[in-house]
């Protein structure tokens, strides 16, 4: 099996985390024993590097991904080993990091990462849930205490010597309750590119009154946000790029997109956890889903495994009302476990409700 791309997400310290963010659902997969609370070893990353030089085009290109947990934990002495690795195996390779920026302010080795987050080009994604009290309600330190200012420290670090860094903002209750307040952070902050991911609840939790995002706030919050972005491109101050607005408008022109949203299908990922075992989707690493080993399995051996066989036919049905949305072929019903959680009855699919605000432009 020879591809021209191939994305690797890895978990390198797998669920380890020096923050204990109240809307966290690696505490979770932890209980339920999917996870370990290990740093990948140096013979994990040699047979990683060799999957995918075997299974990769000549021409190809690989991304490796870092997320966590907190990925920095796993030490500079890993990321040295990958990145050596990497141009030994004569790999094409982009380097993307989602991290807490803790370890850039607080650990002797804050300064060497930065060093080799330039020296290798990495793009950094970094957990900001907006200014310090919006962020501050809900990434806080094992004792409880706010994380805003370190964020914000690393942030500068970076940007500083010319490091690409990107926002990533977990949209919990407390953030889909004030999206004025976001956007201004943002515009104050000079961040060029933001995501803004939709607070997922454990996956056997309903309880809406958590910290978990409401379907119900969604949609408000969205086109909210949406026409403070779109005020500044019609008034000349174009902001900051959107992920989840590029996606859908790619999609309303037809194009494929590099979110799960839409079309709302399931592609298999390659996800490594720090013992090497390997699964289908971020929020899946669960035993009855593992695809097999970098250890012991081909690429071609994981799209055949009974764990993604498994993935695969569990994938709920689209219910009615979905098939007779003006967007099926939009969302197709969007994220499984968005479908599953936020849209049990679907007379207020805040999707439906945001698309018919952007279309009616």
């Amino acid at each position: 099996m020879n591809t021209k791309h191939l994305t690797v997400l890895l978990k390198p310290a797998s669920g380890l985390c020096q923050l204990a963010c109240r809307y966290c659902f690696y505490k979770d997969l932890g209980a339920a024993g999917a996870v370990t609370q290990n740093v990948m070893q140096p013979g994990t990353v040699d047979a990683l590097i060799k999957l995918v030089a075997d299974n990769l085009a000549k021409d190809g290109h690989v991304t490796f991904a870092f997320q966590g947990g907190e990925p920095l934990l796993a030490g500079v002495e890993f990321y040295k080993k990958i990145f050596s690795r990497v141009q030994e195996a004569g790999l094409d390779a982009t380097y993307l990091f989602q991290t807490n920026g803790i370890c850039l302010c607080t650990s002797e080795s804050g300064d060497t990462f930065i060093q080799l987050f330039k020296e290798h080009h990495c793009i950094i994604g970094l957990s900001v849930d907006g200014d310090r009290i919006l962020h501050d309600a809900n990434r806080v330190d094992a004792k409880g205490n706010g994380t805003f200012d370190l964020v914000m420290q690393a942030y500068k670090k970076m940007t500083n010597v010319g490091i690409e860094v990107n926002f990533l903002t977990v949209l919990s209750k407390k953030v889909l309750s004030h999206p004025k307040q976001l956007y201004n952070f943002y515009k104050k902050s000079g961040i060029k590119y933001v995501q803004l991911i939709p607070c997922l609840p454990p996956l056997n939790e309903t309880n809406q009154e958590s910290t978990r995002a409401r379907r119900d706030l969604l949609a408000p919050f969205w086109i909210q946000f949406y026409d403070l972005w779109r005020q500044d491109f019609q008034n000349g101050r174009p902001p900051f790029e959107v992920r989840e607005f590029y996606a859908i408008f790619r999609a309303l022109q037809g194009n494929p997109t590099d979110t799960c949203i839409f079309p709302g299908k399931c592609s298999p990922q390659l996800i490594v956890e720090a013992d090497g075992s390997l699964y289908p989707c971020d929020f899946y690493v669960l035993p009855q889903y593992r695809t097999g080993s970098v250890f012991t399995d081909t690429l071609e051996d994981t799209l055949h495994a009974e764990g993604m066989l498994r993935f695969a036919k569990e994938i709920p049905p689209l219910p009615i009302q979905c098939q007779r949305c003006a967007y099926k072929g939009l969302c197709s019903g969007g994220c499984r476990r968005m479908r599953h959680i936020w849209h049990p009855d679907w007379d207020d699919c805040p999707m439906k409700l945001f698309l018919n605000h952007i279309c009616n432009y």
